[in-house]
């Protein structure tokens, strides 16, 4: 197998891996607020295979992906974002490098904000539900899974670079 051809394998396999691990963790939070530490460490793992893919060392991804982490630990401490949340997003900064930082920060941000907005305004659906028999609490949960934010934007990441060339 020449390089190219491992270059595209590891590519594809990184990206599968990166979006297996993201709708884990977007279902899980989804089901009961809860990120699973193992779906972190997956999206980290996918980083490295992905660091291989364009040649790099991974040093960088890493050392943006710290970064990450450590606002990601102020925004738990402040309330704004859970401890899963904040794992998953650096992560997913791990993965996508230093190039790609900013923009997908913005974008879970805006993500955010329309799952947010979702969420809040989804009392009128719950009590149609409710009116039909649906075993659905009348009022939103006051958390919001933000890791399906996080996720998104991760699979819209994923999008822009498939189909993997080496």
């Amino acid at each position: 197998m020449d390089g190219t051809t491992f270059g595209i394998l590891t590519g594809k396999a990184a990206l599968v891996a990166l979006t297996a691990s993201l709708v884990w963790a977007a279902c899980s939070d989804l089901r009961c607020f809860r990120i699973p530490n193992v779906a972190s460490v997956f999206v980290v793992l996918a980083a490295m295979m992905w660091a291989v893919t364009l040649g790099q060392g991974g040093g960088a991804h890493f050392g943006v992906g710290v970064i990450a982490l450590a606002v990601g630990a102020g925004l738990y401490s402040l309330g704004v974002f859970g401890a899963g949340d904040a794992k998953l997003a650096a992560a997913l900064v791990t993965f996508v490098g230093p190039a790609e930082a900013v923009s997908l920060v913005l974008q879970i941000a805006v993500l955010g904000g329309v799952l947010t907005f979702i969420w809040v305004s989804s009392r009128p659906v719950r009590l149609v539900l409710c009116g039909f028999g649906f075993d659905v609490e009348p009022s939103p949960p006051n958390r919001i899974p933000y890791g399906v934010a996080i996720a998104a934007a991760g699979l819209l990441f994923v999008l822009r670079q498939w189909p993997v060339q080496a």
